[in-house]
């Protein structure tokens, strides 16, 4: 069984890899949290002015809108789901891009694994992941990549 939605932990400020991109200037509005666990960087982007929606399949829909999206953010996803699963959504985020629904999209992945794939205690698994798109930040923690439409 997927347990992926236990991954999603509770924030109390940005998510360090949302920060960077706050920082960095890089989130236009509206924004798109793809894949928002429990809705922290949501909330905490509402706080700071944007106009932010977010879905997640386990935790909610938050406020996933079928509108144009000049930011999709999904970030630790990818690692916490298998590799089938990975393809799905990325055809669809790419979909999402080409439709009017978005243009650029920042999938950020973990870097600090040890292993290419753990299973933890409480029975999630994580997978490192390497994508075929520019990277625009890394870390030791982290890694930003950027797919533009």
């Amino acid at each position: 069984m997927n347990k992926s939605y236990l991954t999603a932990i509770k924030r109390k400020k940005l998510s360090a890899p949302v920060q960077w991109l706050f920082k960095s200037g890089l989130i236009k509005d509206p924004v798109l949290d793809y894949g928002c666990g429990k809705g922290d960087d949501v909330k905490h982007l509402r706080e700071l002015g944007f106009n932010a929606h977010g879905f997640d399949p386990y935790w909610g829909p938050h406020s996933f809108l079928w509108q144009k999206y000049p930011t999709i953010l999904c970030t630790y996803v990818f690692n916490a789901i298998k590799e089938e699963e990975r393809e799905k959504e990325l055809s669809f985020l790419n979909w999402m891009l080409e439709a009017p629904w978005g243009k650029k999209l920042y999938i950020t992945v973990r870097r600090d694994l040890k292993q290419n794939y753990i299973k933890t205690k409480r029975g999630t698994e994580q997978w490192m992941v390497y994508l075929d798109y520019p990277i625009i930040h890394e870390t030791s923690s982290y890694c930003i990549y950027e797919v533009t439409r």
